[in-house]
């Protein structure tokens, strides 16, 4: 109680400023070495619930610090399980900012500690067996990772152990999804919400950071409708309980979802909120995804120059942004009145990114079929055919995929008109069966994009 009262006062330092959480953090901990210095197991594990607060802020150099003083006092005085905890939740740090040797280290020290007689409770060995699985996908191990910590999840069975299984279940989430199971991942993480949700974490970070997880897998799997439902559902109840919670990106999620799915006017408003709330709400915490969403939003819009001003805002560096630079850059291209030159450039672009490998990364979806609709307008249908053959293949992570996702309804839609305009009527009417079926359950079944696929299969007699 008394470090709960420290870290929910009002406190200012010297100039009369509130504390901000770190320092709030800091005092607390001393609060709780002043008050229980005979009761070292409490310190201990005070110090770990006080660490977990500082990794969520992304201050992890000052949690990793912080775990290393509960395991100096914890080895002092003989608490091999209080040991072992702190110093695997400190290689999950470790793993997490790419310090591998570091953590492989401290694990060691952690097993050795649960190795000692009637040390290892299942709670502790969930938490090593997790760091562990984490070091494994860091590795390029994952399906040694899944095993690893689909038995974190079960070892942490008990009620008590409920916030920590959550954590391990979000984790085998992310391994599933990095071996290309998305939809698996997903699943995780709607079981994930829904206990988050009766355990009565509405409005909290904790909430959020596993919306934005959850929110990505159905982006990729071309699910916009389910984000967009989500996503106000999620809005909804935090509305319901008392106080401000962090909305940014949830709004910029309902904004996104809109903005792939063709509803402009609702994308400006909900982007523009968005921008609004994250300049003072998360601190630039959309930083990375909201420069791309508005140059998409102002291309839709028609407004190429301004759209041309956003391209020189794009981050760089993973392959999503170069996609979205290269894809863009293309577009403005088109816009601006150069169709040839930018047809040349953004399939270009595309072969040089997608290299050699077999399997289409998800991101180049769109692009392709893009790509796919600018050949037809130009009157070259065989292109514009194959390379929306190249989308639907890109965006087809799973078999239902082909029935439920937005991106592949669209490479559909164009391959039917490609085939028509090829007098192949009946690979039309098929291809335009297969898009509705996508864009029904993908985009919803009153977007003007599954109406647009429903009108062109009507037009055959």
């Amino acid at each position: 109680p008394e470090v709960q009262a420290v870290l929910a006062s009002d406190l200012r330092d010297a100039a009369g400023k509130p504390l901000v959480p770190a320092e709030r953090i800091a005092l607390g901990e001393q609060v709780l070495v002043q008050e229980f210095a005979d009761k070292p197991w409490l310190v201990v594990e005070g110090r770990q619930e006080l660490s977990a607060k500082l990794y969520e802020m992304g201050e992890r150099e000052a949690e990793r610090a912080m775990l290393a003083r509960a395991s100096a006092l914890a080895q002092s005085a003989h608490l091999p399980t209080q040991l072992a905890i702190a110093d695997c939740r400190r290689a999950y740090s470790l793993t997490f900012d790419d310090q591998l040797d570091s953590a492989r280290a401290v694990l060691a020290t952690a097993r050795a500690a649960l190795a000692t007689p009637g040390a290892s409770i299942p709670v502790a060995e969930a938490m090593c067996v997790d760091a562990e699985g984490q070091l494994l996908v860091a590795e390029g191990r994952t399906d040694s990772a899944i095993v690893m910590l689909q038995r974190a999840v079960d070892l942490s069975q008990g009620e008590r152990d409920r916030p920590f299984r959550l954590q391990a279940m979000m984790d085998l989430s992310l391994a599933v999804r990095s071996a290309g199971r998305t939809r698996d991942a997903a699943e995780i993480q709607r079981r994930v919400i829904a206990s988050l949700d009766a355990a009565g974490f509405r409005g909290t970070a904790v909430m959020l950071n596993v919306m934005t997880f959850i929110t990505g897998s159905l982006f990729e799997l071309g699910e916009l409708a389910s984000v967009d439902s989500l996503s106000r559902a999620v809005i909804r109840a935090q509305a319901s309980v008392p106080g401000s919670h962090s909305t940014a990106y949830l709004t910029f999620a309902v904004g996104l979802a809109a903005l792939r799915s063709g509803q402009l006017d609702t994308a400006q408003v909900w982007l523009t909120q968005a921008m609004a709330v994250d300049s003072t709400e998360d601190a630039g915490g959309l930083s990375a995804y909201l420069p791309p969403a508005i140059t998409q939003l102002r291309l839709e819009q028609g407004r190429a120059a301004e759209a041309r001003a956003s391209l020189a805002r794009l981050p760089s560096g993973t392959l999503q942004r170069r996609v979205s630079r290269a894809w863009f850059t293309s577009w403005t291209r088109y816009a601006e009145g150069d169709t040839r030159g930018a047809i040349t450039m953004l399939e270009d672009s595309l072969r040089v990114i997608r290299g050699k490998a077999d399997k289409l990364p998800p991101i180049l979806a769109v692009p392709f079929t893009m790509a796919a609709e600018w050949r037809l307008a130009a009157g070259d249908a065989r292109a514009a055919d194959s390379l929306a053959l190249l989308g639907r293949a890109a965006a087809a992570i799973d078999s239902l995929a082909l029935q439920r996702s937005a991106y592949v309804g669209r490479a559909e839609l164009v391959r039917a008109r490609a085939r028509r305009a090829l007098g192949d009527a009946v690979a039309a009417r098929d291809a335009a069966d297969r898009a509705i079926v996508a864009m029904t359950i993908g985009y919803g079944p009153v977007n003007w994009h599954t109406q647009a696929a429903k009108a062109f299969r009507s037009s055959f007699r």
